[in-house]
Order: structure tokens, then sequence, then C-alpha cells
């Protein structure tokens, strides 16, 4: 999957790709959005599982309304505590 379309939004945004979320119900958009830096959330609905996600997506939930901004906010903080690790 190509992260282009991911990369070109936040561009036009004005918004540094590893400060932007994505919300995908796809696992191709997933892996597009990961490869674009992009920490990623799942959502599941009646043609998909949490299982496909695994080891993909940051988070997964069963419906938008599942999430909060703390939820989000928490994602960002994982990524950076991991990037840290890396550095």
């Amino acid at each position: 999957p190509d992260p282009q379309i991911f990369l070109v939004a936040a561009e036009k945004i004005g918004v540094k790709p590893g400060d932007c979320v994505v919300v995908e119900d796809a696992l191709n958009g997933i892996v597009a959005a990961q490869k674009a830096g992009m920490a990623t959330i799942a959502v599941l609905h009646d043609h998909n599982d949490a299982g496909e996600f695994k080891g993909k997506a940051d988070l997964v939930v069963e419906r938008l309304s599942n999430l909060s901004l703390s939820g989000i906010g928490g994602l960002f903080n994982a990524k950076n505590k991991k990037l840290k690790k890396r550095l």
C-alpha cells in the first residue's frame, strides 16, 4: 500500500506525518499510514476483525464512538516513547 495519499494530506494541512493519526477500517489503509509514519486506529465492522490488525494498527476500536481525545493522545505518547527507545 502506497502512503502517498496520507503524506500529501499531511502536507496540505501543514502537519508533520508523525503528528497525524489515521482512522481506517481497511488493513491496506493502516499499512499505508504506518509507512507514512503516522499513528493508526483501526475501526472494526462486519467485514473485518481485530486479528487482521494485530501488530499493524496502534489501536483497534469496535466503533468510532469508543474513541476519546485522551485515547488518541495516548497513541502519541506511546509512539514517542517507542521512538526514544530506538534513538
